[in-house]
């Protein structure tokens, strides 16, 4: 099984330290090795955010010596702090068209002056 030991940040850098359970032929019976990319993907579902490997170590549980070991990862530097996006209602046009009324008889328009009428 792999153990996450511990998780440090220093000078720009994340330090990982992790152990290996030791093989046993009578309690833990399987064969373990863990390199970088392994790594890689248990740090990416305990959601740490880290840049290239510096320093890499492979670890196998059939010794006590290759047991454990420490990667050391660059820290991901953000340019600028992200800033909660405001929510914005989309402006409508000015230009709209205007729906007349919809009447069920037909409608005359009579265009002519009414003043000069005899």
């Amino acid at each position: 099984m792999i153990n996450i030991d511990s998780i440090t940040r220093k000078d720009g850098k994340i330090y990982v330290s992790v152990s290996l359970t030791l093989y046993s032929h009578s309690h833990f019976r399987n064969h373990i090795s863990c390199d970088t990319a392994a790594l890689q993907s248990l740090l990416k579902e305990k959601k740490v955010a880290h840049g290239k490997c510096v320093q890499e170590k492979y670890l196998l549980n059939r010794r006590e010596k290759t047991c454990s070991g420490t990667w050391i990862f660059e820290e991901i530097k953000k340019a600028h702090p992200e800033a909660p996006k405001k929510s914005t209602q989309s402006r409508r046009s000015k230009k709209r068209e205007k729906t007349l009324d919809k009447s069920s008889e037909d409608v005359i328009i009579d265009s002519r002056d009414k003043t000069f009428e005899e």
